[in-house]
């Protein structure tokens, strides 16, 4: 979910964790932009995490109803006091609901308010809120233990009664307590608060909660996990660690025509050179960068290190990336993965190029993004939209086509390519232009450069390419 209002513009996700079987979703999350009966106009915001019953849910859903019904409601035009008023009357509701016999659990939470420029907060329990500003990630909730509908009294947290000026591109999330807990894998947080401003800052509201939800996922998370993220206007663009400063700009349009042959241009205009807005993120497995000829690994990506657009990759083991972008327009880079078998060689050659058209007539394209294979197995996932993805492979190129989810399989074995489509609609197109568009459940051929005829895969295929995404095909 995603929205505006003026200057403020904000996103949620929400994922119930990566176990099995899949845990209940007790998170709730709202935003919403309301008019308090007192005339105040506010972008409204609250996480509540409910623990410790099987209708923590429901206590959740409660809770986060009442508040917003009530703020909206009242005549208080003192801010501070009435989120905090609205949060302490909605605990003192649940305990009394819990001591009467119908038991629901507690909440934590951490509710929001911005009113003209200015950050007004509430809070009790593990959710957080935290203010990211020119690259620092500061805590402005107290962590505690303490939660909401038992029968202490309930200690809640505000901040200054006046409020926190906002500034020109400022973020503030809001997170349930399943983004930063220990793993009780490796004794590390699941997303460290560290780590949050280089993940949120240079990307839209909903890309960068995605990002952090997919990180969380990425390392199993055993939680419910939301997120909120609020952006203030500023600046557009921004620059992800190793991505835009060693990326730059990528490519002039000439190398647009002559890998891909998709953009149509009117004769004898000036073309502004692409800039690539896109980079991936190392979120399973093992890979390095390679230099230019592809023959010498230059330096080792780390678990969640970024990966800038143009570079070639070698997986080392079975390897899943996933595609980001700091362009602050909405697209469906960030529903994009890619799954590596183990010694697989890619380059990512465009990932979300951008043309500044101030200067020049129109480019009748979308951005695409291409990957060129070097030689292994990859598999491309799209989660939703309808953004094309090319797969190269000696001028030959399997494309992702079509809406929502896609899946496209390509192998390179033996000087012959491969082309699985595994969900929704795929093409194949040649060298020479001749082109097979073909859908889920089959298989086109490339030998020695010549396309065969389309036929059905293999009994044991869909499990082939299962394994290597660790089970994204159950049920297709």
């Amino acid at each position: 979910m995603f929205g505006q209002r003026g200057r403020v513009a904000y996103a949620y996700e929400q994922t119930p964790g990566a176990i099995s079987p899949e845990p209940p979703q007790q998170d709730r999350v709202f935003v919403e932009e309301i008019r308090t009966r007192g005339g105040l106009d506010l972008t409204l915001a609250v996480v509540v995490d409910g623990d410790g019953h099987l209708r923590a849910g429901e206590a959740a859903e409660i809770f986060a109803n009442q508040l917003f019904s009530g703020i909206s409601q009242s005549l208080n035009r003192d801010l501070n006091t009435l989120l905090r008023d609205q949060v302490e009357g909605g605990a003192q509701f649940l305990s009394q609901t819990n001591r009467s016999g119908e038991g629901i659990g507690e909440v934590a939470v951490t509710l929001i308010a911005i009113h003209r420029g200015r950050f007004f907060f509430a809070h009790a329990g593990h959710t957080m809120a935290l203010l990211i500003r020119e690259g620092k990630t500061t805590r402005l909730t107290r962590p505690g233990d303490r939660l909401l509908g038992n029968s202490e009294a309930p200690l809640i947290q505000s901040g200054d009664p006046r409020g926190m000026t906002l500034q020109a591109g400022d973020r503030v999330v809001l997170t349930s307590d399943g983004l930063t807990r220990i793993s009780p894998e490796d004794g590390h947080p699941f997303v460290g608060l560290d780590k949050v401003a280089a993940y949120v800052e240079g990307t839209t509201p909903l890309e960068a909660a995605r990002h952090l939800i997919s990180l969380a996922l990425g390392r199993d998370v055993d939680d419910n996990v939301s997120v909120v993220v609020i952006q203030v206007s500023g600046k557009r663009g921004g620059t992800p660690p190793l991505a835009i400063v060693r990326a730059g700009i990528l490519l002039a349009f000439i190398l647009i025509l002559g890998v891909l042959g998709i953009s149509r241009l009117r004769r004898n205009v000036n073309i502004p050179p692409a800039v690539d807005y896109g980079y991936a993120v190392l979120v399973q497995g093992s890979a390095g960068l390679m230099d230019e000829e592809g023959k010498k690994l230059v330096e080792m990506v780390g678990h969640l290190g970024t990966i800038p657009a143009g570079v070639r990759i070698a997986s080392r083991t079975e390897t899943r990336i996933a595609l980001e972008t700091t362009f602050e327009v909405l697209n469906e880079l960030s529903g994009i993965s890619l799954y590596l078998d183990r010694d697989a060689q890619i380059q990512l050659t465009l990932l979300d190029p951008h043309w500044d058209l101030s200067s020049a007539d129109e480019i009748e394209s979308e951005p695409s993004t291409v990957v060129d294979l070097l030689s292994g197995r990859i598999m491309v996932v799209r989660n939703e939209g309808d953004r094309e993805i090319h797969i190269t492979w000696n001028g030959n190129t399997g494309i992702l086509i079509g809406n929502d989810v896609g899946i496209l399989g390509v192998n390179e074995e033996s000087g012959n390519l491969t082309l699985d489509c595994l969900r929704g609609s795929c093409k194949s197109i040649l060298v020479d232009g001749e082109a097979i568009t073909f859908s889920s459940g089959q298989r086109v051929l490339i030998i020695h450069g010549d396309q065969r005829e389309i036929e059905y895969l293999p009994g044991d295929t869909f499990q082939e390419w299962n394994e290597l995404c660790g089970g994204c095909l159950i049920g297709q």
